[in-house]
């Protein structure tokens, strides 16, 4: 793991106020601590979001091709909730009628679709029971959305049987993101709960799903590698300004 720095005041404060309880640090993991990925199945491979920096994002209307969207509650369609809580408000909040229609969907279409979406805690607690207690969740937007954003992950919900006791690998990137020709910078996370920052991580996804480090195969031994904006570069905190170019 990093070595421990000096957190600056606003990172701090953020982490405090989104933890229940836990270690307090971005940094490390408590020994009785564990990372987790949790994502929206059915997005999985995208769709992307689009920037030419003339107009506001877009992207396609999932399940209507040949449409595109720069709405923002159209363009989180299928993402899953964060809690319970989280898909409560949002249901009162349709059903009080102060949203209304969007661009692509009717008021009725989203109160149906809002009403069939799980959320993250719950599958997670439905998966593992009492084995774990949630202390921290941290959004991964970029995921699935971005490009450079890929995750692998062996999982809950990568199982191949009913007793989610057998993970398959699963791999979540966009299918433009071109895998073969880039290396990532990856929060990873190893068997016996090893946590690391790589760097130099391949992702294959022909014939099957793996996971390289230069021309080593990890694929067995790792149980999550996601790539995505970095906070923390060689045991320092890196400039806000270089984290537009940072992965």
């Amino acid at each position: 793991m990093p070595k421990k720095v000096q957190i600056p005041d606003e990172i701090r404060l953020i982490y405090d106020q989104g933890s229940i309880k836990g270690h307090g640090s971005i940094i490390e993991i408590c020994s009785d601590e564990e990372l987790f990925l949790s994502f929206s199945e059915s997005l999985k491979n995208g769709p992307g979001i689009y920037r030419n920096g003339l107009g506001p994002p877009w992207m396609e209307v999932i399940g209507q091709p040949g449409k595109i969207t720069t709405n923002d509650r159209e363009q989180r369609w299928a993402s899953w909730f964060i809690d319970k809580a989280s898909k409560r408000i949002s249901i009162d909040h349709w059903y009080d009628g102060t949203r209304g229609d969007t661009p692509n969907h009717n008021v009725d279409e989203w109160r149906k679709h809002i009403q069939q979406l799980s959320f993250h805690t719950g599958d997670f607690e439905r998966a593992y029971g009492k084995l774990y207690e949630i202390v921290g969740q941290q959004g991964a937007g970029d995921l699935t959305m971005n490009d450079w954003n890929v995750a692998f992950v062996k999982s809950w919900q990568t199982s191949d049987n009913p007793e989610l006791t057998r993970h398959v690998p699963d791999l979540l990137f966009l299918l433009e993101e071109p895998l073969w020709l880039r290396s990532y910078t990856c929060l990873t996370k190893r068997r016996g709960n090893k946590v690391s920052i790589e760097e130099g991580v391949r992702f294959s996804h022909v014939p099957d799903f793996r996971i390289f480090i230069g021309d080593s195969d990890i694929t067995d031994e790792v149980e999550l590698a996601i790539s995505g904006r970095q906070v923390i570069r060689d045991g320092e905190v890196v400039d806000f300004i270089d984290k537009i170019n940072v992965l």
